[in-house]
């Protein structure tokens, strides 16, 4: 299945090409993308091709901060719903909590999980692709627009302690210091934020229960029509175990509320294997972080599950026919 997004996330994307001289009409056909799509921003576009035009862009304008001079730019607006449901919730927990349920209404392919150790709260940003372009502006995109989201409905009381990417710094970091104003950290071992985790509690500017009734009703009837597959859901599950350590079948058997047996038939049923679904989130990952990072070898094979990094080097020489220091090189 394709993931797709709505329009919205590339508000203003048109108008900032043009800015630097570049006819947005011709990347967006680069991308095979319908520039008629653009004219209503709850139309949608597969995810694929919302990576390619945000990667394209930074490259011909030559602008390694394109992402970000981007959601500078978008209005309140681009987030719809799910955004409106932030908006008007509770408090900050709250509405962190209805944009991870709903996120996938607004765009598929992306996930925010949410995490508390002691007195920190880490939010964190995953893609689930197997793309081989670049990621890096994509991150930085929603990276960007969450902490946008999060600044606007709380009132700008709402500051990370930190802000994470997994990508490498930047020739040039100054517009990441002037758009965050917050510690950025680069080579990460995740994308996105730590905060206080008594933060979850500020309550927010725009909320109406009333309101957030009605709408979440709305929303879980458009949810109900969203079925992701199976597939699908796996992936989105070793994602989240594996910089635990935790990713076992059985792991994602109890994530999924199902028995281990359950699923293997149910994957068998699909012509796929688990471990064809971990081999190929793995290697997925492996490649984005050898890309973007510079993270050494010996902690990226741990946060892929290997116990050593010579036997997470072997499964990576034996699938792309080179080292991972090898094709670090190459890809740069």
């Amino acid at each position: 299945m394709a993931y797709t997004s709505r329009v919205g996330v590339l508000q203003g994307y048109s108008e900032l090409v043009r800015e630097f001289a570049v006819d947005p009409e011709v990347l967006l056909q680069q991308c095979n993308v319908d520039a008629a799509t653009f004219e209503n921003e709850e139309n949608r576009i597969e995810f694929h091709s919302l990576m390619k035009l945000l990667d394209l862009a930074a490259r011909t304008t030559h602008c390694e901060h394109f992402a970000l001079l981007l959601t500078s730019k978008q209005k309140n607006t681009f987030a719809g719903l799910v955004g409106l449901l932030l908006e008007i919730s509770s408090d900050l927990g709250s509405a962190l909590e209805n944009g991870i349920r709903y996120m996938h209404l607004h765009v598929q392919g992306i996930e925010w999980r949410l995490s508390l150790e002691g007195e920190f709260a880490y939010l964190k940003y995953t893609i689930d692709t197997t793309a081989t372009n670049n990621l890096k502006q994509s991150v930085d995109l929603g990276i960007s627009q969450c902490y946008q989201v999060l600044r606007r409905i709380t009132n700008n009381r709402w500051q990370p302690l930190q802000v994470c990417f997994h990508s490498e710094k930047p020739k040039d970091d100054w517009f990441y210091k002037h758009f965050f104003g917050a510690p950025i950290v680069f080579n990460s071992e995740f994308d996105g934020f730590v905060f206080k985790r008594s933060d979850l509690q500020l309550p927010l500017i725009g909320r109406d229960e009333r309101v957030l009734s009605a709408l979440t009703q709305y929303a879980d009837i458009l949810d109900r029509e969203y079925q992701k597959d199976l597939c699908g859901q796996i992936k989105g599950a070793i994602r989240k175990l594996l910089p635990e350590g935790q990713c076992s079948i059985q792991a994602i058997a109890n994530l999924m509320a199902c028995d281990k047996r359950t699923l293997q038939r149910n994957l068998k049923e699909e012509g796929v294997s688990y471990q064809q679904l971990l081999d190929e989130v793995r290697y997925a990952l492996a490649r984005e972080y050898l890309r973007d990072s510079a993270m050494p070898l010996t902690n990226l094979a741990t946060m892929l599950g290997y116990t050593e990094v010579s036997a997470f080097s072997r499964a990576f020489k034996k699938q792309f026919g080179v080292s991972p220091s090898e094709w670090r090189k190459q890809s740069r």
